[in-house]
């Protein structure tokens, strides 16, 4: 048996935070029963309604897992749940399978990059959770030369706005370039760092997720992850 939070997320309709949203909005049913706490569990063949779609939940022997890299252009949004009906990653997607897919981290709207798919929850909560230490790799590019010395101090932990950034290394490039690498990516964290820094990034490109690279792939373009790294992931 599974949480229906845990589950709505492992079939891709959103994040733990999103579902348990859904669940508090009354917009989750369970064999056409209202559900009103997102602590229940799920038995074999139960029926789940969320926002008029049903699922039918089966074991994880039953599953066929997906595993998919894409490089995300700029310009397009991360989350499949978006209020103004922008485009998003998923709709990039020539799969039939898409819906119960979901993201390991997502990236704002003006980055591009690296992002990783599935439909295996465990797979994506390892790659995503600070304790299993998947390093996020970020190529950034400044508008302005970069203060390294600065960037260096900070780089034990830095509280910005009221947020405690943890710590990460970076590797410079250039004057205005360089490599930035995260165990544990907040919202809008590089870009908060660098902003701290007196300076603003130009272009920020997520290169890699432990070991999944982007590699040499195309805007837009996607690949289904090789088994041997998901095996590697799978067995943290």
């Amino acid at each position: 048996m599974v949480r229906i939070q845990k589950y709505l997320r492992d079939i891709g309709v959103g994040s733990l935070r999103e579902c348990d949203r859904l669940v508090q909005s009354k917009c989750v049913y369970v064999n056409n029963n209202l559900v009103d706490t997102p602590s229940i569990y799920l038995k074999e063949n139960d029926i789940i309604t969320v926002n008029n779609k049903n699922y039918t939940y089966k074991s994880d022997s039953d599953k066929e897992f997906y595993y998919i890299k894409i490089n995300k252009p700029k310009g397009i949004i991360s989350t499949k749940n978006d209020e103004y009906f922008r485009k998003n990653i998923f709709d990039l997607l020539k799969v039939n399978y898409k819906n119960t897919l979901n993201y390991a981290g997502r990236l704002d709207k003006n980055s591009s990059g690296l992002m990783v798919l599935s439909s295996d929850g465990d797979f994506i909560y390892k790659l995503t959770h600070p304790k299993y230490n998947i390093i996020k790799e970020y190529y950034v590019k400044a508008n302005y030369p970069v203060n390294f010395e600065q960037l260096k101090k900070i780089s034990n932990g830095v509280i910005i706005d009221g947020v405690k950034y943890s710590n990460f290394n970076f590797n410079k490039i250039s004057e205005k370039e360089l490599f930035i690498y995260l165990n544990e990516g907040k919202k809008h964290e590089i870009r908060n760092i660098i902003v701290y820094i007196k300076n603003v990034i130009d272009l920020l490109i997520r290169t890699k997720i432990g070991n999944i690279e982007l590699g040499s792939m195309k805007e837009g373009e996607y690949k289904f992850i090789e088994p041997d790294i998901i095996k590697n992931i799978t067995e943290l």
